[in-house]
């Protein structure tokens, strides 16, 4: 098999930008991914998820596709999910959500154990405004305050990214306003956010009840329906880089509906919850409510006036829907080779059909030899355009699949052509290749 090393002018290095699209609408607890529905199977005439992750979800490299959870007990000696796991060793290797304190507790040899599939969707956090919640309601507002220098730096598109504000443009503090953030992994979108193609709405009982979008290209999310006296209000800002929507409307965008959207009950001024039963008041869809499914399971706010904490007095909000589009910057590089075939090269085989059928002889083999029948005639596979007529012959081969080698020689990737390529001494041909990273 012969072997050819690329030439200086053979290979080339370069980077496709994509801009892939990416949509999520959120409905009664329940999230689309790119109007997916989910595939399911069938166990003990049960449906399941095929790949294990909820709805509007995907899952990293799709693992244990269609395989049986039910049982899955590693621990038993019964695991019917592909799982992850490392031995603890010297080289001291292990999961980064193993502690330090219960990487100790193991012994040498043990293993340590996690779980695939490893999942990302979209996720909302709603903050309330420090000044509207009693001390012990004020959520955790961390995550906004991680964002304070982030905020700042885009200061230079648009002043709505200033932590805090008292002129024309508007009076706020970040810091303790009531904010929604809608964050988005970087798997859906690569680098970055393409500026310009954000798309928010609020949908109300099967209507479009409020838009928002980055129409100026520079981080403000305006609202750009209905047309009525908010049209072109900002509600709220774009960080493209880290796939992040802070959004800061607290105007009404309905004029009769209202919703338990709040996502904590428990509390009592900002959303006239009553101390005795825990229930509240319904409120009118604005944009710092956006997402909000309303009772959620794990509620951490809590009042010591006879409300349980947990308490699940509030429901989802069925008649509102929310969506989301836009389209992401994604860089992929690429790899591009010639390979070339020149005249008169590569026109042998070893393949068995390129000698003539019949000639059986076997080579001679011992200790020292490896003879093969030297007088061996190769198939002549000309066609002739006549009946009963053989044409000359013509050394001919047929390349169907291109090797390529590092420098130790080991084979590292196979390119393979739809069709066969006829390869006859007179003709010389130049494949190229080209590799995805």
């Amino acid at each position: 098999m012969p072997l050819y090393e690329f030439g200086a002018n053979d290979i080339f290095r370069n980077r496709v930008k994509t801009h892939p699209r990416t949509s999520f609408v959120i409905n009664n607890g329940d999230v689309i991914y790119n109007g997916e529905v989910p595939a399911t199977g069938l166990q003990d005439a049960t449906p399941r998820k095929l790949k294990h992750v909820p709805s509007g979800f995907i899952s990293l490299h799709e693992i244990n596709i269609d395989r049986d959870e039910t049982n899955h007990n590693p621990g038993a000696g019964n695991p019917t999910l592909v799982y992850p796991f490392v031995t603890k060793q010297g080289s001291l290797t292990s999961f980064k959500t193993v502690s330090t304190s219960t990487f100790q507790s193991y012994s040498y040899g043990d293993i340590m154990s996690s779980s695939y599939p490893l999942s990302s969707s979209i996720a909302v956090e709603h903050h309330m405004s420090t000044s509207a919640s009693p001390d012990a309601c004020t959520q955790n507002r961390r995550h906004i305050t991680a964002l304070k220098n982030t905020f700042e730096y885009y200061k230079y598109l648009s002043p709505h990214y200033s932590w805090t504000s008292a002129n024309a443009t508007g009076t706020w503090d970040k810091g303790a306003q009531e904010m929604s953030l809608v964050s988005v992994p970087s798997i859906f979108y690569g680098s970055s956010i393409k500026k310009g193609t954000v798309n928010l709405k609020f949908y109300v009982t099967g209507s479009l009840a409020a838009q928002l979008q980055d129409s100026g290209r520079n981080g403000e999310l305006i609202q750009t329906f209905p047309d009525d006296a908010n049209r072109g209000k900002v509600a709220g800002v774009a960080l493209y880089n880290e796939g992040i929507l802070a959004l800061t409307g607290s105007w009404a965008l309905h004029g009769s509906y209202t919703d338990y959207f709040r996502t904590c009950p428990d509390c009592i001024t900002a959303m006239d919850v009553s101390p005795v039963d825990g229930t509240a008041e319904p409120v009118a869809p604005v944009w710092t409510l956006w997402g909000s499914q309303g009772n959620p399971a794990d509620k951490t706010c809590n009042v010591s006036a006879g409300v349980a904490e947990g308490a699940t007095s509030v429901t989802l909000c069925p008649s509102s829907s929310w969506a989301i589009d836009f389209q992401g910057t994604n860089y992929v590089s690429v790899l591009t080779m010639m390979a070339h075939a020149p005249k008169g090269e590569l026109n042998h085989s070893n393949n068995p059909t390129y000698v003539k059928h019949g000639q059986t002889e076997e080579p001679v083999v011992d200790n020292t030899r490896f003879i093969e029948k030297s007088d061996a005639q190769i198939a002549n596979i000309v066609k002739s355009v006549h009946t009963n007529y053989s044409e000359s012959f013509e050394k001919t081969t047929y390349i169907s699949k291109v090797g390529i080698y590092d420098d130790d020689r080991n084979l590292i990737a196979i390119a393979k052509v739809a069709t066969p390529v006829k390869k006859t001494e007179d003709r010389e041909y130049t494949f190229k290749i080209k590799m995805d990273f």
